[in-house]
């Protein structure tokens, strides 16, 4: 596994993705960086929008952090990822 190091601005998108997923385009640069370390993921496409959602490994980084505020989102029952550590 690799470590990575996020930026503040990543963090922010992460924060954002995660409380308010439509307020962030999925081409957005600190998106696509956190597309690449798994902090996120994209969802199927709805109305024509694609969406994205914080991954298991994204709300344990922000409860880590103490950011975490999205109580519901935690609870997602699709994701099966293992959070292997930051």
């Amino acid at each position: 596994m690799t470590k990575c190091f996020l930026s503040p601005h990543e963090i922010a998108t992460l924060i954002v993705v995660d409380t308010a997923p439509d307020q962030i385009q999925h081409a957005d640069a600190d998106a696509i960086s956190l597309l690449r370390a798994e902090l996120v993921k994209l969802l199927p496409a709805v109305f024509g929008r694609i969406r994205l959602t914080t991954t298991w490994k994204g709300r344990e980084l922000l409860r880590r952090f103490g950011l975490f505020t999205n109580a519901s989102s935690f609870t997602n029952a699709s994701d099966s990822e293992a959070f292997e550590g930051y």
